[in-house]
Parts: C-alpha cells; sequence; structure tokens
C-alpha cells in the first residue's frame, strides 16, 4: 500500500502557501490524505500526536492499588489540530430549517422522518473551518425512489477556529456545501482504489443466473469485489427496491448506488489497514450479498433479514436508498476482532463496524448512554461508544474495530489493546496503559467531547449521570451506591456544585480496594467554561486532586472509570462473567469533597446549551434519558431560558394551529396524533416548555439545598 511520508506533505504544502483557500482546496488531493484519520498507523506512535504522560508510584509495574497521576489533557493531534497548508479552509453553511407545517405535511405524506430542526441558539449559521477529512462513506448516487438529493453527503471533520475537531454529518451544510464534499470525495476515493491491492477476486459457484427484473427466475450483479444475489422478481403484493419492474431505471439506479456503497467500503476500510476476506486463502473470492426478500424462479422467496460472516451476508433491502448500513453491520461479523465475543466482538463489534462507514449512526451508542457503569462493551447491540470516542485518536484511528492486530489468545479487546498500546509504545505498561484509556473516555462522557458531540446530543442529550449518597454531609464525605458503583470497564458521571464564590474544589478519592477483583479507578474532574469548552484535570486514582473554578464557568462533573490493573484469563473463555453481567465485579468507592457538593443527575437545558430545547426536540431516544429539569432561577442560565422560552411557546403553538388547519383541509392524512409523532417539536415541547417556565421560578430547600419548582411542595424534612 502506498503511504505519503508526514514530512514531505508538509515541505510541499509549504511551498504552495503562496496559492489562494481556492486553489488549496482544488489541488488538496494530490498532496493530502483526507482519509488518512480512518488509518491503522503501524508500529510505532504517530508523529505529532501526544501520549498520556503518566507519574505511577512504584514504577510502570507496581502491583496493586498505587498512586497514579495520569497528565492527558490537551493533547496535540488529538485536542489540539495544527493548521497543515493542504487543508482546504472555507466558509460553512448550516442548513437552517424553520418550523414548516406544509413542508411537514408532505414529509408526513411521504413517511419520511427527515423533518424541521432549528439551530442551537449561540450557533452561527456560518463560520468557517478547515477540513481535516472525511470520516465514514459518501456515495454519489441517491435515494431514486426517496427525494432529493440525488447524492450521499459523507460526513466531514472539521478543524474549528478554537483548534478543536468535529464531525458533521449528512444533512449539515446547505447543498452547495454539500455538492463540494461529494465531488471531492469522489475524487479522493478514486486516488485511494488506485493504492489499494490488486489482486483479482473471483466469483464462488456455478449458478447461473439469466433474468431480467420482473421476469422469472434469478440475477446476479457483479462489481470488483462483492457478488450481488437475488430474485429477479418482488414477492407477490410487494415492491422490493432491488426488483421493482414498475419503475426499471429507478431499479436500475438503486442497484448501482448499493455497489458503489459496497466497493466506497472496500475501499475505506483496506485504505485503513483492515485484513480483507480472504486475505490468507490461496482464492481470492468475492464478498457474496444475498438480497433477502425477493422472489427466485417465480415461486421461491428468499427469506431472511439479516445476517452475515466471513465472506458473505444476507440482508433485506428495507429501501432507504442505494447503500445499506445493514451492510456495513453484516460485513462486520467477519473482520478479525470478531473472535473475541466475550469482550467486544458479536453484534458490539459490528454495530462499531456500521459506525465506521456511517458516524451519523450514534443509536448504536445507546447502551453506553443508558447504562454507562456497565462494562463499556457490555451486553450486546448498541454498546460501541468506546469504538467512536477512542478512534478519535490518530494513534488508533477511526478504523479501530476492523483494523487492531488481535492475537489468537487474547480473551478481550482491552487484552489486545494492553498489548498493543506497549509494544508501539504508547503505554509504559499495557494494563494500566488500557485504565488510562478508559479514564479518558469517562472523562470525554460527561460532555459528549469528541468528534461525534453534536449527533450524540442529539440522539441522547447526555449519559445517564449518577448521584453520591452522603456518609457524612457536613464533613463533605459520599460515597456511590452500590448498585451503580461500575463495573470493570464502566464508569459514573457525578454532578458537583462548587461553593459560592469558590475559587478551587477539591476531591479527595478513596477507592475500596479489593485485590481479588484487582480493583483500580481512574477519576477525573471536568470543569466547563462560559463558551461552554470543557478542560479536565489529571486522571487519578487515590488522594486529592483540585480543580480552579473561572469566572464563567458553567458547571463541573466528576468521572470515575472502573481500571482493573490486572485482566484475567480464564479456561475456555469466558471472561464476559467478570467483567459484566449478572456475576461482574463492582468497584466501590467514596470521595471527600471541599468547597463543592455533588448536584443532580438529570439533565438541564443548560448542560447542553439547549436552551430552546432544540436537542430535545430532535432526540430520537425519548423513552431511555430524559429527566429533564430546569436550570434554577438563581444560575445564569435561568435568565437565558427566560428569554427563550416565551418564543418557543408562541412557536409551537402557531405550528399546532397551522398543522390542525392542514389536517382539517385533507392536506395531512394518518391523523393529528400520527404527524404530531412526525413532528419532534411537538413530540415533548409542549409539556416541557411550561415545565421549564415553571420550574425556573422557585427557591433553594433549607435541608441540603435541593431546587423546588414554584409549582411544587416539599416537606421541610425531606
Amino acid at each position: 500500500m502506498q503511504t505519503i511520508n508526514r514530512d514531505n506533505m508538509q515541505r510541499i504544502a509549504r511551498a504552495t502557501q503562496v496559492l489562494t483557500a481556492l486553489c488549496c482546496s482544488v489541488i488538496a488531493a494530490a498532496e493530502y490524505d483526507f482519509f488518512e484519520r480512518a488509518k491503522y498507523p503501524g508500529p510505532g506512535k504517530v508523529p505529532g500526536v501526544d501520549i498520556y504522560q503518566v507519574e505511577q508510584t512504584g514504577g510502570p509495574f507496581a502491583e496493586g492499588y498505587q498512586r497514579r497521576v495520569v497528565n492527558w489533557w490537551p493533547r496535540h493531534g488529538v485536542d489540539i489540530i495544527r493548521i497543515d497548508a493542504a487543508m482546504p479552509v472555507r466558509s460553512w453553511t448550516l442548513r437552517d430549517r424553520t418550523m414548516d407545517p406544509a413542508a411537514t405535511a408532505v414529509n408526513a405524506e411521504l413517511g419520511i422522518d427527515e423533518l424541521t430542526r432549528r439551530l442551537l441558539w449561540n450557533q452561527p449559521r456560518k463560520f468557517t473551518a478547515h477540513l481535516i477529512g472525511f470520516r465514514g462513506l459518501g456515495n454519489t448516487y441517491g435515494n431514486p425512489f426517496g427525494v432529493p438529493p440525488d447524492y450521499y453527503c459523507p460526513a466531514v471533520v472539521l478543524r474549528m477556529e478554537d483548534g478543536t475537531k468535529r464531525c458533521f454529518p449528512r444533512g449539515t451544510f446547505v447543498e452547495d456545501d454539500e455538492r463540494y464534499l461529494v465531488d471531492l470525495y469522489a475524487r479522493e476515493m478514486k486516488r485511494i482504489r488506485a493504492s489499494l491491492c490488486q489482486a483479482k477476486y473471483t466469483v464462488r459457484g456455478e449458478l447461473t443466473y439469466n433474468a431480467n427484473p420482473g421476469e422469472p427466475g434469478s440475477m446476479q450483479v457483479i462489481s470488483e469485489h462483492f457478488s450481488w444475489i437475488s430474485g429477479s422478481q418482488s414477492p407477490p403484493g410487494e415492491n422490493s427496491p432491488w426488483v421493482n419492474a414498475k419503475q426499471l431505471e429507478k431499479t436500475k439506479l438503486y442497484r448501482d448506488g448499493s455497489v458503489e456503497f459496497a466497493e466506497n467500503m472496500w475501499a475505506y476500510q483496506e485504505h485503513a489497514g483492515m485484513l480483507m476476506p480472504y486475505w490468507d486463502r490461496p482464492e481470492q473470492l468475492k464478498y457474496d450479498i444475498t438480497v433477502c426478500g425477493t422472489y427466485r424462479d417465480g415461486h421461491v422467496y428468499i427469506s431472511g433479514y439479516a445476517g452475515g460472516g466471513y465472506g458473505g451476508c444476507g440482508i433485506r433491502d428495507a429501501g432507504g436508498g442505494p447503500w445499506s448500513m445493514l451492510l456495513a453491520h453484516e460485513w462486520g461479523h467477519g473482520v478479525p476482532l470478531q473472535t473475541k465475543v466475550d469482550g467486544g466482538g458479536g453484534e458490539i463489534l459490528a454495530d462499531a463496524c456500521a459506525l465506521i462507514d456511517d458516524p451519523a449512526g450514534v443509536e448504536t451508542f445507546s447502551n453506553n448512554a443508558n447504562r454507562p457503569w456497565r462494562h463499556c462493551l457490555h451486553g450486546s447491540y448498541r454498546t460501541g461508544l468506546f469504538y467512536g470516542i477512542m478512534g478519535d485518536d490518530p494513534n488508533w484511528g477511526y478504523g479501530l474495530a476492523v483494523t487492531l492486530p488481535v492475537g489468537q489468545e487474547e480473551a478481550s479487546l482491552f487484552h489486545t489493546l494492553a498489548r498493543v498500546g506497549e509494544k508501539r509504545g504508547l503505554f509504559a505498561n499495557g494494563i494500566r496503559g488500557v485504565g488510562d484509556m478508559m479514564g479518558e473516555f469517562a472523562a470525554r462522557q460527561a460532555e459528549f467531547d469528541c468528534e461525534l458531540q453534536y449527533g450524540c446530543r442529539i440522539a441522547f442529550l447526555s449519559v445517564k449521570r449518577n448521584y453520591l449518597e452522603p456518609v457524612d454531609r457536613m464533613a463533605g464525605l459520599y460515597r456511590i451506591p452500590w448498585a451503580e458503583s461500575p463495573e470493570p470497564f464502566g464508569a459514573n458521571i457525578i454532578r458537583l456544585i462548587p461553593g459560592k464564590d469558590a475559587r478551587k474544589i477539591t476531591v479527595d478519592f478513596r477507592g475500596f480496594f479489593d485485590p481479588a477483583t484487582y480493583s483500580d479507578w481512574r477519576a477525573c474532574i471536568v470543569a466547563v467554561d462560559a463558551k461552554g469548552k470543557a478542560r479536565y484535570s489529571p486522571l487519578w486514582n487515590m488522594g486529592p486532586m483540585e480543580m480552579e473554578i473561572r469566572p464563567g464557568d458553567r458547571r463541573c462533573w466528576l468521572t470515575v472509570a472502573a481500571t482493573p490493573y490486572a485482566l484475567p484469563r480464564l479456561p475456555g473463555g469466558g471472561i464476559g462473567a467478570l467483567f459484566n453481567g449478572r456475576h461482574a465485579y463492582r468497584y466501590p468507592y467514596e470521595v471527600k469533597l471541599s468547597a463543592c457538593r455533588p448536584g443532580t443527575p438529570h439533565n438541564m437545558p443548560g448542560d447542553t446549551d439547549d436552551y430552546e430545547l432544540t436537542l430535545l426536540g430532535e432526540n430520537r431516544n425519548r423513552d431511555s434519558n430524559l429527566c429533564l429539569i430546569a436550570d434554577p432561577v438563581d444560575s445564569p442560565q435561568a435568565a437565558i431560558l427566560r428569554q427563550t422560552l416565551p418564543t418557543v411557546r408562541t412557536k409551537v403553538n402557531a405550528f399546532k394551529k397551522e398543522t390542525d388547519r392542514l389536517f382539517a383541509d385533507g392536506k395531512i392524512s394518518g391523523g393529528y396524533a400520527y404527524t404530531r409523532r412526525l413532528v419532534p417539536h411537538l413530540q415533548f415541547i409542549d409539556q416541557y416548555v411550561d415545565q421549564m417556565l415553571d420550574g425556573i421560578e422557585g427557591h433553594r430547600h433549607a435541608n441540603g439545598g435541593g431546587w423546588v419548582a414554584a409549582t411544587a411542595e416539599v416537606a421541610p424534612t425531606a
């Protein structure tokens, strides 16, 4: 595989600095790899990317529970991105769709849940940023059976003006920006294909495929690396987009777009460093895709929905577009790390593989968001947040889940990370270094401080937070309840309320050490400044840690990750029983707080700058984590809520009135309740606007400082 030396790239870039930003964007493909951050970096550290700086009592291989302090933030290459002259710089314009009942009526008729949204109150519609690269896949085809656009814009990672990086998925920008990105993406994909392995892949088997769409028989669509096998007819009473005989032109576009998606996926992951199917076999075979839900030979229904493994899969095409994240998921069941079912494989890894291809699919994090104190790879589906956040670090890459070189006898993802990280020089001690990774992961969960932040906040607002129960409130001594104490590689996120006029807060951490469970922890204090940007203390595991409180700071968090100092190997596997599930270890602890106290675990609008309840209106997991309460009247956030919420109430009332009129005129079908389900800003906003307006009026309770809304009554002895 051809690679580009970064030093040479920088020298070339410096020689072209006299060119304008427009010229930079035109020639960038010749001198800059827009897919570089997906790559597994190889045997050493990535130049220019900082690693953890550790102070370990007793040295890196100290036994047991010893004080450890890890300076991990901010790191160049992760938190601070240097400008490369080859990065295109551009003025970007966000889509600003307004609450338009007529447009929503059309969408309701089509059954499409692509609806209105607004920008956050402090988000400028236009901004200037450098394009770092692409994250995931795009497609020059749109959905011929859907609505415009006629392309599928890839997600992009931008360097913001403050030096941080953020990912923006499809649908974020106006059409001019998206078409620019699709064109650049197509050129870049062509470039990387030319650098890939040129092995010839052959079709397996000797089946005969001889029919056209709509005729009895079967079909096979062949591309460079894939073979799509299907019936040639839709089942009776259905119209499969793959073989829709009534719309042959659209059907052809649908198949062509699906093939492009698959080949883009292959190129992207091979470029990232994945060992492609059959790389170690004498014969290189094409990957077989069976299109379920089609009709073969005029009478045989190809059943099933989805399933896959090494070398092939079956997927039922649901008509969402000429691509299929089902394919990306089922493809994930065949990647090398899948052997580690007890520690991050199975459906978790397949979901992570889908997210590599489409970072908009953050719903695959819901297990993590709802139960962060569980092992971060617990259970099955929708538990891939660790892969998503840690892939932001170029020392691991977006393709972490498919490129990590797994060992034959390694019982979990963390065994592999420990070995690889130590050998590559990222950690002095692999197992403790993996604990540091978990500590960083936990700290970033407090604010979803990662490239995928905005998508995560839309999907969940936040991970579920924990509370501390008092042991001695006067002395500032609290402990985590046993039921919420973290499992190995799980985490707690706890709100801290600094005292009035506090210049600094102190957390004295005390883990309840049990050598039989190899218990250790990584705690971190997180403060969020007036602009909503998080800053972090070092990670630490015992004793005191301080955090400066600066004027304008909005909120503070304590995060605690359970980080075993040893990783067991059990005969015959079964490590999952120790790490997660009914018999998992727990790692309890207590803290002594100075100049601060624990706060509510519930969401407040100010936590995400969501003073107009925009994120709440878009939230796609409303049954999981939405106990939203008002910011108290004595907080700076309440003043903003007082200004924004009456306007929201006026807009919602007007929207409801217009929607009722359209329904009465017969322009919306399905009933008003159905329409309201389709309109995010009416789903919960009705109840929450009034709740917020009531909630910001009230008083502190005399016993402990809890907030009592004006409409509530709480006993004096509560």
